[in-house]
């Protein structure tokens, strides 16, 4: 079910996302994609930034427009 409001495009975060590992509690600073995407805080990103990265992740600043290759 599609809610009502602001839609965003795919490429674009929702504002005021949080970090998927942490809970709604935390906020992200950083976007991953590949398959689908993942919202990280700064202490995620860090630890798992070279796990993400060697699966194939693109991990940017969340707000930051990604463009693809």
């Amino acid at each position: 079910m599609q809610g009502v409001g602001r839609q965003t495009e795919p490429s674009q975060p929702e504002p005021g996302q949080t970090c998927d590992r942490c809970g709604p509690a935390v906020r992200a600073v950083y976007g991953a994609r590949r398959d689908g995407e993942l919202y990280l805080c700064q202490h995620c990103a860090n630890r798992f930034w070279s796990a993400l990265c060697a699966q194939g992740w693109t991990i940017r600043p969340v707000g930051e427009h990604v463009l693809a290759p």
